[in-house]
């Protein structure tokens, strides 16, 4: 029997053949994977952005649907999880612009659906459920009474660019999908 001698050690059996033995050098190379995968999973965690809170959104579905019958507004729906770096990077860099704010406050009932609570006692999965959420963030974009505005994306997409004026042009669409 031929041996691998960086593999394995021949050891005589009872019946005298020789058989390997393993060499636990072998499996070095997956310790060292394992800890550098540690080590990424933990820095994602220790990297992951701070919340950022935006003032004068309403607080789920329901509080939405109230103010926007009572202005007779669409509403933006903005689903999010405090977790979430790309939401908050979207909330950033984008919702919290000038162009944006400006843009929202003309025409929009803002709705945040705060998705940090997975379970089902959170009193937004419904929504997440009723809109086809799958992935966040995600913003919809709505009549009062809460039905998608029909010729309308979600955002973020490949249509409207992750930018402030692609954010408003993407609001804008609403427009353009209603007066078709």
């Amino acid at each position: 029997m031929q041996t691998d001698p960086a593999h394995s050690d021949p050891t005589p059996n009872a019946s005298g053949a020789t058989s390997a033995k393993p060499n636990p050098l072998r499996y070095a190379g997956w310790g060292v994977a394992l800890m550098l995968v540690a080590v990424a999973w933990a820095g994602a965690f220790a990297l992951r952005a701070t919340p950022v809170h935006l003032d004068g959104w309403q607080p789920g579905l329901d509080a939405g649907m109230q103010a926007a019958e009572e202005q007779g507004r669409p509403m933006l729906l903005m689903f999010t999880a405090e977790w979430c770096g790309p939401c908050q990077q979207l909330k950033k860099d984008v919702i919290q612009t000038p162009l944006a704010e400006q843009a929202i406050a003309d025409g929009f009932v803002p709705v945040m659906i705060d998705l940090t609570d997975q379970s089902s006692s959170n009193p937004n999965m419904p929504a997440a459920q009723r809109y086809g959420v799958r992935g966040i963030p995600m913003l919809i974009l709505t009549d009062p009474q809460g039905k998608s505005i029909p010729g309308t994306i979600a955002y973020p997409n490949n249509v409207y660019p992750r930018t402030p004026e692609g954010f408003v042009d993407w609001l804008n669409s609403a427009d353009a999908a209603a007066s078709r």
